[in-house]
C-alpha cells in the first residue's frame, strides 16, 4: 500500500470517528432529557409539520365598494384600509411601514405586476378589471408575520361607495 492510501485511510478513519462521537453526543444528551430516540434521527419531520395549511381566507363576499382603498404593509401584516373592497376603476393606494424596502406582487385578472415599494414609500394603482386579486408582501418587510404577508382584494360595480368612504 502506498503512502498517499495510507494517509487518506488513516484520515477517513479519523473524521468517521469524529462523527460517530458527535453523533452518540447527541443521542446521550436527548436520551438524557427524556427525548424520544425517534424524534432525534435527522431528517424526520413532525407531524405539525406534516399537516396541511389552512387555506387563505378570501374576504367575504362585498356588499358595497370604496372608490379608494389604502393597503398597509408593516409589521403588522397587510392592512386593508376601510376594507377588502374596490369599486371597478378605483384606486389602491400601497403604503410601504416596513423598515426597508418591500417587494409587493399582484396576481389577479388583470396582467401580473409588481410593485418594489421603498422604505415609507408608496404608490397608486387603478384597478379596472372585476375579480379577486391576491396581494402578497414577497420579498423585503422581515418584521412582518409569515401569516399574515398574504391578502385578497376584491374588485367589482356595487351599490356604490359605503357612507363616510372616500370620495
Amino acid at each position: 500500500m502506498n503512502q498517499r492510501a495510507e494517509l487518506r485511510s488513516h484520515a477517513s478513519e479519523v473524521s468517521q470517528r469524529g462523527v460517530r462521537q458527535a453523533l452518540a453526543r447527541l443521542l446521550m444528551t436527548g436520551l438524557l432529557l427524556g427525548l424520544p430516540f425517534a424524534g432525534l434521527v435527522v431528517g424526520a419531520t413532525s407531524e405539525a409539520a406534516q399537516e396541511a395549511l389552512p387555506p387563505d381566507p378570501a374576504p367575504t363576499r362585498c356588499k358595497s365598494y370604496h372608490h379608494e382603498v389604502v393597503i398597509d404593509f408593516s409589521g403588522e401584516g397587510i392592512v386593508f384600509i376601510p376594507s377588502r373592497c374596490l369599486e371597478v376603476g378605483g384606486t389602491v393606494r400601497f403604503i410601504n411601514l416596513c423598515e426597508e424596502e418591500t417587494l409587493v406582487t399582484v396576481h389577479g385578472p388583470e396582467p401580473y405586476f409588481g410593485l418594489l415599494l421603498p422604505r415609507e414609500g408608496k404608490t397608486d394603482r387603478v384597478f379596472k378589471t372585476e375579480g379577486s386579486y391576491i396581494i402578497k408582501a414577497a420579498e423585503g418587510c422581515p418584521e412582518m408575520p409569515h401569516d399574515s404577508r398574504t391578502g385578497t382584494l376584491e374588485v367589482a360595480t356595487g351599490p356604490g361607495p359605503e357612507e363616510g368612504a372616500s370620495p
